[in-house]
């Protein structure tokens, strides 16, 4: 009997008493909390572990089911915004910073991982005194939790993006603003480190949204800032050939941005709070994105309070 690696992940994290699910950090006010939705039953619990510092506006990670991190800040006056980085190592749902450091104090980044190898902070702006918005990637090597910035960069300097992964092969960042809102998508070849800006765009040019993938499938990115006004849009980048489509208006209303957005490979995701400008301000909805269908619904139980400027990640055994 022949067993694919999604079940021997599901396996061996079931054995190590690991639990799926979609994580939720900080936010709105710069809080610590740290709320957990597990994808095999929708349930969503704060846990004992917290941030080390309050945090919002900024980005994270997973490395499948071993630990999932934070990195950047959007807290303060003046010359603010943060270097650190965190892990969650999912075995024992603890929380640490980490030594390594970004390679600059920066907000506003994008996140994805090379599951088992790498995860990448890319773009943001360089908030030590000025507001310079920035093309650097950073990786962090999950082998020793060391970060570098290497010489690939985005396309053009970038800051609110969203980043999402194809497996052990690419990740995409998406819109942003690059002197204005844009629409590009860049591209980044796991075995290189090349990075490029691909022919195929965003239906709109969007930023402060969130973006997560159907490791194998597809990508989807949760529009959310139009420059002008929050959308409840989702658009899809199908991994075979990069050809992206607007899925239409499938979030809930009220139309908003600075979700959180986490997915299980094969089965669902999950979109989680956001702001809605002009009122009614945060929101504590969970919504389920069924890969099977593209439909999407609001769970019953959403997050414990409203909240904004999440980071997020999943913990995903099938990765």
């Amino acid at each position: 009997m022949v067993f694919s690696q999604a079940l021997l992940g599901a396996i061996a994290s079931s054995q190590a008493g690991i639990v799926d699910g979609g994580y939720w950090l900080g936010g709105t006010g710069g809080n610590t909390a740290i709320v957990k939705t597990v994808f095999a039953n929708d349930t969503t619990s704060t846990l004992a572990a917290t941030l080390g510092t309050g945090t919002t506006g900024f980005a994270g990670l997973g490395n499948g089911a071993v630990a999932g991190y934070t990195a950047g800040n959007d807290i303060g006056s003046g010359a603010f915004g943060s270097n650190v980085i965190s892990k969650q190592t999912f075995a024992d749902e603890t929380n640490v910073e980490l030594a390594a450091t970004l390679t600059g104090v920066r907000w506003g980044q994008g996140g994805a991982a090379n599951s088992g190898t790498a995860g990448y902070f890319v773009g943001g702006q360089q908030r030590n005194g000025s507001t310079a918005t920035v093309d650097t990637i950073d990786k962090l090597a999950f082998g020793d939790d060391s970060c570098a910035a290497i010489t690939p960069v985005l396309s053009a300097d970038t800051a609110f993006l969203s980043g999402a992964a194809n497996g052990s092969t690419t990740a995409y960042w998406f819109g942003g603003y690059a002197g204005a809102v844009t629409n590009k998508i860049d591209k980044t070849a796991f075995s290189d480190d090349a990075t490029a800006a691909i022919t195929p765009t965003l239906t709109v040019v969007a930023q402060y949204g969130s973006a997560f993938a159907n490791s194998g499938t597809a990508a989807y990115m949760v529009m959310g800032y139009t420059g002008s006004a929050a959308t409840q849009n989702v658009n899809k980048t199908v991994f075979s050939d990069d050809t992206t489509t607007n899925l239409g208006n499938l979030l809930a209303s009220p139309a908003r941005y600075s979700t959180g957005a986490a997915a299980q490979k094969g089965t669902h995701a999950y979109v989680a709070g956001g702001n809605a400008p002009g009122g009614p301000g945060a929101q504590d909805v969970i919504e389920k994105l069924s890969f099977g269908d593209d439909s999407m619904a609001s769970l019953g139980t959403g997050l414990p309070a409203a909240n904004r400027g999440m980071a997020s990640f999943a913990c995903d055994a099938g990765l």
